[in-house]
């Protein structure tokens, strides 16, 4: 008959091991959802290359490329898995929807696979070190111990936060370098006789591949025109998930030309020229700001090979001559 100790220890290793099985398995599904969502705004970009046509053999590609697949219905696992964890302030939610498109994440599961993602690396961060700590670190005392799992609790709760606002950032950076092009697109557009829509519509296919995140958002404001939306609505939804000054400028600029029925391709061909201006100062900022930037690596690395390289052989002929 086995002794406690046996059992004690069969109790323990199982324990570990349903552990593991945990985080793996939130690991996985957690990295299923996010795959499936990234993915749409890679959907997003291809679409927006292809001219839009309704049809029935269209429609069933669309809903297979956009994620009616395993990974999205995990996503959407996870979403109703969450629903009861999610902020119940309306503001918030906005806000933070926001933040998603602006991201990228258009997908209506987005906002559920990220307080997944929270929670899922809030917990699976600390048990995961509840394992490896005993293997890798077996003398940490119990504070030493509490003290790494707390803080892998505050990283895993942090880091898509990190994450999204990263993710925002290089967009937002992406969509101010290309806005001058856009600019200078719709000019082009505009003179050619096109209407505002329509020019939105080509430019936003033209910068697929030089500018994709802008396009991604050019293409959503387009839907948002087809679905019904009305224009001055849809520019302020376009401004708000673009992020950026220029944008609601942008929308303000478009709007104040309808309403006074002012030149819209002057007014445009005014707004691009200033906004390659502020491209071009943006560059001579930086470029002014690089022999600052270097001072750092030529002081720590440069300066001091330099140094041993001309005075080492003085050091070894003087160690020869006295000693």
């Amino acid at each position: 008959m086995p002794d406690i100790e046996t059992i004690t220890a069969w109790i323990n290793a199982n324990l570990i091991l349903s552990l593991g099985v945990s985080v793996f398995l939130g690991v996985v599904f957690l990295t299923l959802a996010v795959t499936g969502i990234v993915s749409r705004e890679k959907v997003i970009r291809r679409r927006a290359l292809q001219p839009f046509v309704v049809g029935n053999s269209d429609v069933l590609s669309d809903r297979k490329a956009l994620g009616h697949d395993n990974a999205m219905s995990v996503a959407k696992t996870l979403s109703r898995v969450t629903a009861h964890f999610k902020a119940t302030d309306g503001k918030e939610l906005n806000e933070l929807r926001k933040k998603l498109r602006a991201a990228g994440f258009f997908d209506s599961q987005a906002l559920g696979t990220f307080y997944a993602s929270r929670i899922i690396l809030g917990i699976g961060l600390p048990l995961a070190m509840l394992i490896i700590i005993p293997v890798i670190a077996s003398e940490a005392s119990y504070t030493e111990t509490l003290l790494i799992i707390t803080v892998c609790a505050g990283l895993g709760f942090f880091l898509p936060k990190a994450f999204l606002d990263n993710r925002i950032n290089s967009a937002a950076k992406q969509h101010r370098n290309g806005f001058p092009d856009f600019l200078d697109l719709m000019v082009v557009s505009t003179e050619a006789g096109i209407s505002v829509e329509a020019a939105i519509d080509r430019v936003g296919q033209e910068m697929t591949h030089s500018y994709p995140k802008l396009a991604a958002q050019l293409y959503i404001l387009n839907l948002e025109l087809r679905a019904g939306k009305s224009f001055p609505d849809a520019l302020e939804a376009f401004a708000d998930n673009i992020t950026i000054e220029e944008a609601k400028s942008f929308a303000t600029l478009i709007q104040q030309s309808q309403e006074l029925g002012s030149s819209l391709v002057d007014a445009l061909r005014v707004y691009s020229d200033e906004m390659r201006d502020k491209r071009l100062s943006r560059a001579e900022e930086k470029a002014h700001a690089l022999p600052a930037l270097l001072v750092i690596p030529l002081g720590m690395f440069i300066f001091p090979v330099m140094l041993v390289v001309t005075m080492l052989p003085v050091l070894v002929r003087i160690n020869k001559a006295f000693f």
